[in-house]
């Protein structure tokens, strides 16, 4: 049996789409469709993670992923599916060049160069593919871009992402 501990939560089944047994997920906040090239999905189902054959996938317009299982041939078997938590096993996932991917950081404590601690992070966003992290803290919620070139270093056992805020943005925040 395949461990949560050893996956990463990826989205949600949301709905069937057509007659013949697609479904539609809503991937969380971080994830994108592309990054998703694994042969098997798996479906939390009962308190456990079962494996379900991905036969065809593709990616909507709105980032969704559409995915037609093996095995799920009618839109009554994949309406039956809806709001089923995904998962990946932990490194199906595109990672970057450090075995990272974004959205492994929510829950991570941001540290700034300049201004310290900012918060921890709650969220990723990607609207239209320039991502970047919430992060809720003392001064409310900031927003920074998920770029390289702002991004100082990591400890992964300390949960904290050290940072270089392009100039001025904390700023606008405080």
């Amino acid at each position: 049996m395949i461990e949560k501990s050893n996956c990463q939560h990826i989205g949600v089944i949301t709905k069937a789409h057509g007659v013949s047994g697609e479904v539609v997920i809503r991937l969380n906040n971080g994830i994108d469709a592309q990054d998703i090239t694994c042969d098997f999905l798996f479906l939390d189902l009962d308190g456990g993670l079962v494996p379900f054959y991905v036969q065809e996938s593709r990616t909507r317009g709105d980032g969704a992923l559409m995915v037609h299982f093996d095995g799920i041939t009618t839109e009554v078997a994949a309406r039956r599916l809806a709001d089923v938590p995904v998962w990946v096993e932990g490194d199906e996932l595109e990672m970057d060049e450090e075995g990272i991917h974004s959205s492994m950081l929510i829950g991570f404590l941001v540290v700034d160069s300049e201004h310290g601690e900012l918060g921890k992070i709650i969220e990723i966003r990607d609207p239209e593919r320039n991502p970047y992290f919430v992060i809720e803290g003392g001064a409310g919620e900031i927003l920074v871009p998920v770029a390289d070139e702002y991004i100082d270093g990591l400890d992964d056992d300390k949960h904290i992402l050290y940072i270089t805020a392009p100039e001025g943005l904390i700023d606008l925040y405080l």
